[in-house]
């Protein structure tokens, strides 16, 4: 099982971990469990962290469940080797930002419109939300973009806590959730609260 660090430090971009499992993956790629890691696996629409362990470069990071596998290009390292795993800095800043800016912008959307996000995309170039209406007109579309800056100009916190399943079914989320054992719950003071395993800023000022 990989340790999730990201969880709980989404500002962090430098770690030490051991590798546990080495995969072949295709020619000159590797695949790289380690026992801990705050690499980001592409998952709930947010995309991979990219970086290096050691001198390899990260190109891909998948979520397998209970291990998170890196895939890096390269020697592959000996299983029990000790490697230092650093994160590209402002590919995750970006990510904090646009993450915590679609947990607003869905919150304002079903808030004053009563329309649910079904899902949501961040890509490189474009990011994707898909809502449950058939058609927004253009100028619905601005006043959403308008409604959504302006929380995000008041800089309002946001935190992660844990609960525990009953706790979670009463608190009030954006979005049912049905799993055993805690949910990680990321919340914007007095907006937004979303069980969501992905990374997030500290305060809205800083989308």
């Amino acid at each position: 099982m990989t340790r999730r660090l990201y969880y709980d430090d989404a500002y962090g971009l430098e770690f030490t971990a051991t590798v546990v499992e080495v995969t072949a993956v295709d020619e000159g790629r590797v695949g790289l469990v380690l026992d801990a890691t705050l690499f980001y696996p592409t998952s709930g629409g947010q995309m991979h962290d990219t970086g290096t362990l050691g001198k390899l470069p990260v190109v891909d990071v998948i979520d397998e469940a209970t291990r998170i596998v890196h895939v890096a290009e390269g020697d592959a390292p000996a299983a029990g080797t000790q490697l230092t795993g650093r994160i590209d800095g402002e590919r995750r800043g970006h990510h904090r930002q646009q993450h915590t800016g679609q947990h607003v912008l869905s919150r304002v959307i079903e808030d004053q419109w009563g329309w649910p996000t079904i899902s949501s995309r961040l890509g490189e170039t474009m990011n994707t939300l898909e809502i449950e209406v058939d058609t927004v007109p253009p100028a619905m579309m601005c006043e959403m973009e308008d409604r959504t800056n302006r929380i995000l100009w008041e800089g309002r916190g946001v935190a992660v806590r844990y609960l525990e399943e009953d706790e979670a079914a009463e608190a009030g989320l954006r979005k049912n959730v049905e799993r055993e054992g805690p949910v990680r719950v990321v919340e914007v003071d007095g907006i937004d609260r979303c069980a969501c395993g992905g990374t997030h800023v500290a305060s809205t000022a800083e989308i």
